[in-house]
């Protein structure tokens, strides 16, 4: 409900940035739509990622493990 699409390009900079500096990028299901593309830029890139589902309500715990697993299966990047 809160996300909104980021350019891939500008996801791409802040990634390499991240990397350079040996910084975690966190995917959150709540804020990165659609997650599948800033996972595939951070596998690209070679990122360290932390997962966050940034819950309000205990029925949001665990969104963002459960849609990467759904991601992970389809591009075998494990």
């Amino acid at each position: 409900q809160y996300g909104c699409e980021f350019p891939d390009e500008l996801a791409e900079e802040v990634v390499r940035t991240a990397c350079r500096n040996g910084i975690a990028i966190e995917l959150n299901s709540r804020y990165h739509k659609p997650l599948s593309n800033l996972y595939d830029i951070c596998v690209r890139e070679n990122a360290l990622i932390t997962i966050g589902s940034d819950a309000h309500t205990p029925d949001d715990i665990g969104n963002s493990y459960s849609m990467l697993y759904k991601i992970i299966g389809k591009t075998q990047h494990v």
